[in-house]
């Protein structure tokens, strides 16, 4: 599937998750009324996921689990608009031969995508601590020679941490961070398992396996300063792109603004992802969600010159 086909069939993404119900129902209605009675009328009651293989967007099919998954199985894609920006992204500019690291990787939407961007003779790392989790990305991972998952969290040092995995409905806000969720009338309800698991950092992890990376992916909600302390020595000495998810301020966002100031300490610019997948400088992250009135966004942190 050459770029251009990637980007018309993103383009398709779009345009369901932009349409009313009624269009998102017809554009598959067993599908849609499936998705719907689940949530509604079984994981609402018995709290079980369901356990399935859809198509992509990319041509890949992704064993995914609901309801958390509901968009890609709908859509083909991950719907919000933060994440089709970020697909297009990807998809202009990741590389033949790149290394693509996975922070936070999930059922491994993104790793997969970035695998056939990279080619064969590039590398995508899949960093995913989630123990249910996991074994859909390594199921979605398995058949792919040019990935490696680990399940592992990516932090400051290398020693076990405290880990908190949500019900599926909410397993995408799986966190070391307790903290920023306080105020979320849901957490009331659907309270979470604590796990051991054990971390490593970015620096080790590229010395371990001998790669640069060319663009790292970080979304693992509320860590985002421990994975850039983690990470000094491979951001002074090379420049990878950095995508970060990044909270607006009412969500406690003070680790991301943490690891948004050692960025810029390494000379490091945010930006915005526009829609037609170019960048956009911004001078202040917090004062652009308040413009916008955005609850997150994907910040891409380029990096200006050398230390």
């Amino acid at each position: 599937m050459t770029r251009q086909q990637l980007l018309d069939n993103l383009q398709k993404v779009q345009h369901i998750a932009n349409a009313n119900k009624w269009h998102r129902f017809l554009n598959n209605p067993y599908k849609y009324v499936y998705a719907i009675v689940h949530r509604i009328c079984i994981y609402a009651i018995t709290q079980n996921e369901k356990l399935l293989q859809t198509p992509t967007f990319f041509g890949q099919a992704l064993h995914i689990a609901l309801p958390a998954s509901t968009d890609i199985y709908l859509t083909k894609g991950k719907s919000h608009a933060s994440e089709i920006n970020l697909a297009q992204y990807l998809i202009n500019n990741l590389q033949a031969n790149n290394c693509f690291i996975d922070i936070g990787a999930h059922c491994g939407y993104f790793t997969t995508l970035a695998a056939k961007l990279v080619t064969q003779n590039g590398m995508v790392i899949a960093m995913e601590p989630s123990n249910k989790t996991f074994s859909l990305l390594q199921k979605n991972v398995h058949d792919s020679a040019n990935i490696i998952a680990l399940q592992l969290a990516v932090s400051n040092n290398c020693k076990p941490i405290t880990f908190y995995e949500f019900p599926s409905q909410y397993g995408e806000y799986n966190t070391i961070n307790m903290e920023q969720f306080k105020n979320a009338n849901w957490i009331k309800k659907w309270k979470p398992k604590a796990v051991e698991i054990n971390c490593i950092t970015l620096d080790a992890l590229c010395l371990q396996y001998n790669c640069v990376p060319n663009i790292i992916k970080i979304d693992v909600e509320g860590a985002e300063n421990l994975v850039i302390e983690g990470a000094l020595q491979i951001l002074k000495n090379n420049a990878p792109t950095i995508v970060m998810e990044y909270v607006a301020a009412h969500r406690s966002n003070a680790n991301h603004q943490l690891a948004a100031q050692m960025l810029h300490n390494l000379n490091y610019k945010p930006h915005i992802i526009l829609q037609d997948a170019s960048l956009q400088e911004v001078q202040n992250i917090d004062t652009y969600f308040t413009q916008n009135n955005l609850e997150s966004d994907n910040i891409v942190f380029v990096k200006t010159k050398k230390l």
